[in-house]
């Protein structure tokens, strides 16, 4: 039996198998990673993960692509991942959306608890309460007044199912009740809104600040904990005594079954990439705050996240459709 490396054909065999064993893992280490964008091109969604790509795929060593898959309330992109092979190549930039989509529609083509294993969170940021610059509220107690005055003048434009639930909550904690008028999509329930077609909207920060810088529409209240930084003069819910919050959050997801190691490699990168100063001053730029959670931390918030838009809707008697 050869015990040592006497044997210049033994030696050169040895290196030959430790050569060929460790090209695979080289291989994998050269192929870009593709951070999945449920979205299409421009919006919030698509220039954090832009962001991200930028700032991350140095640290990682590796460069990261985003590809942006969307359709179908950002299933189509998820369901993308859901089947991508859990290697690490392939990341999900997932979005409070997923939390919802379960509440709102049937068969779909993954299991948002089971199919996906959470890397980090990034931001989040919260839905604001706008009127449009023709009503005549100026803040939450005097659309009160209004709405229980005379509501058939208070309406809703909504563009998805998360901002309907929002409204729903809205209107809860403002004990009001008024029309809904759902749109295909938040740029026409913007649009409405802004020529005053539709009174009053619930939908992202970044969505509205057009309308708002423009003049056509007046920001009535956040639905957060506390005033953004980039929106001062902006009042919460809760400040005007209804304390109601639903924040729209981001984060990096893998499929099922990734590697702990390379799960963990990246988390620790994605944290060190948010403590930057440069980091945080662009996602102020997009209206967002840092959601710092690593894998474990996400999975537990993502899972309070399903139980409460699951509450939310069965409380307005929403069902799958």
């Amino acid at each position: 039996m050869v015990t040592t490396c006497t044997r210049r054909r033994v030696c050169a065999g040895m290196g030959a198998a430790v050569a060929l064993a460790a090209l695979p893992a080289l291989a994998q280490r050269d192929k870009p990673i593709a951070l999945v964008v449920p979205t299409a091109p421009g919006g919030s969604t698509d220039a954090l993960a832009r962001m991200v790509a930028e700032a991350l795929g140095p640290r990682l060593g590796r460069t990261m692509v985003v590809e942006n898959r969307p359709g179908a309330n950002g299933t189509i992109g998820a369901a993308y991942v859901a089947k991508a092979p859990a290697d690490g190549s392939v990341l999900l930039l997932n979005t409070s959306g997923q939390s919802i989509n379960p509440v709102a529609m049937k068969n779909l083509p993954f299991d948002v608890a089971r199919d996906f294993v959470g890397v980090a969170g990034l931001a989040q940021s919260p839905l604001i309460l706008v009127a449009s610059s023709q009503f005549d509220a100026q803040d939450a107690k005097a659309l009160k007044f209004a709405a229980t005055r005379s509501p058939e003048r208070v309406a809703f434009a909504v563009g998805d199912m998360a901002t309907r639930l929002a409204t729903e909550q809205v209107m809860s904690a403002l004990g009001i009740k008024a029309t809904i008028a759902n749109y295909k999509g938040t740029g026409p329930a913007m649009t409405d809104v802004a020529g005053g077609h539709v009174p009053l909207t619930v939908t992202t920060v970044g969505a509205a600040m057009p309308m708002i810088k423009a003049g056509h529409g007046k920001a009535l209240a956040l639905m957060a904990g506390s005033r953004l930084k980039q929106l001062p003069a902006v009042p919460t819910l809760g400040e005007q005594g209804f304390p109601v919050e639903f924040m729209g959050w981001w984060a990096i997801s893998a499929p099922a079954g990734t590697p702990r190691a390379e799960i963990e490699r990246v988390a620790a990168e994605v944290q060190k990439m948010m403590a930057t100063p440069a980091f945080t001053s662009r996602l102020e730029g997009l209206f967002m705050t840092p959601l710092a959670l690593g894998p474990g931390e996400f999975d537990a918030f993502f899972a309070a996240d399903l139980k409460r838009m699951a509450a939310l809707a069965a409380a307005a008697g929403i069902r799958p459709e």
